[in-house]
């Protein structure tokens, strides 16, 4: 369990930052806050960053941390598992779906994969709200729908007509004879 960042260098607003011996070690669970532009973000990169020992966006960034498990710097691998719930972490696992009623959340990676596969189907299968034009595969088939059934009505009238025009060529050659 990380118990102090000793130090962070190089990290926005953190250009040469110390542990203070006045603030207690982290615990199991820990929540970060205060006001805009004390350094909660930077602190969650880094946080993000502990897993895999970089942070790209920040190539002189140096930092030591305390650990149960003993000390980590920068481009060492914690190799544990840590959960930051930030801004980063809601744009890639969580989506809302606009809905008529509340909204739906998609939680996870994977899920949110799903959910934009099956917005793309409804898409394909409604239509495009934002495009007149395109009416969707529903409405394309009940208007194929239509124009069949206009057209077997239109046959039958045809046929109808053909029928009279025999009939009546056969009952008039009957009636000659």
């Amino acid at each position: 369990m990380i118990r102090k960042l000793l130090e962070i260098k190089n990290l926005d607003m953190f250009k040469d930052y110390r542990w203070d011996v006045d603030i207690p070690e982290f615990e199991r669970f820990n929540i970060i806050y205060g006001w805009n532009g004390s350094g909660k973000t930077t602190l969650s990169h880094l946080f993000s960053a502990l897993e895999t020992g970089e942070l790209t966006a920040y190539p002189d960034l140096k930092y030591r941390i305390e650990t149960d498990e003993g000390e980590y710097s920068q481009g060492m691998a914690y190799g544990k598992q840590i959960r930051v719930f930030n801004q980063n972490y809601i744009s890639e696992n969580i989506d809302v779906l606009a809905c008529k009623t509340n909204p739906i959340f998609i939680l996870g990676e994977e899920n949110r994969k799903l959910s934009v596969k099956i917005n793309a189907d409804e898409k394909k299968l409604r239509g495009d709200p934002e495009n007149p034009d395109d009416l969707g595969m529903l409405r394309e088939l009940e208007l194929h729908k239509r124009d069949l059934q206009q057209n077997g009505e239109n046959r039958g009238g045809i046929f109808t007509n053909v029928a009279r025009i025999i009939s009546s060529i056969l009952v008039g050659t009957s009636t000659r004879t």
